[in-house]
């Protein structure tokens, strides 16, 4: 009997676990969000669109390629990461470095951020949003 019942309790707990699942994927998509602990904005991680560059990455990956000035200093080879804010308005703003190869060439990926036009801002329920962007920039 102690089996049984086990089996069932059991077996109820599925049940529900996998209709809440269901529903939670049925209903509406809810973003979420940090607060910036300097500013108390609002920077969403997970929207219903991302930002983006206008024309989409083509476009970009062209922009880099015309606007990013290599160093002039030696032997350079790498990939620099960069974490920046796109703001509701799409313009950009607290670039950082996550991960970089040199002063000099972590420099030249901020410099390109920094000549960017704005962007198109991340989505939550149809309004625009700040969000966080990464962006690899390789140098080669």
């Amino acid at each position: 009997m102690k089996y049984t019942m086990r089996i069932n309790i059991i077996f109820f707990i599925l049940i529900f676990a996998g209709k809440n699942y269901s529903y939670s994927q049925d209903s509406t998509f809810y973003c979420n969000y940090e607060i910036d602990t300097v500013t108390l904005n609002k920077i969403y991680s997970l929207v219903d669109t991302e930002a983006s560059y206008p024309g989409g990455i083509e476009e970009m990956m062209k922009f880099i390629g015309k606007n990013v000035e290599y160093p002039s200093c030696g032997d350079f080879t790498g990939r620099v990461y960069i974490s920046f804010i796109v703001n509701e308005n799409g313009s950009i703003s607290k670039i950082l470095v996550k991960k970089g190869v040199s002063k000099e060439v972590d420099q030249a990926a901020i410099d390109v951020i920094l000549k960017m036009p704005n962007w198109i801002p991340a989505k939550c329920q149809n309004e625009n949003v700040t969000s966080r962007v990464m962006l690899p920039i390789f140098f080669n």
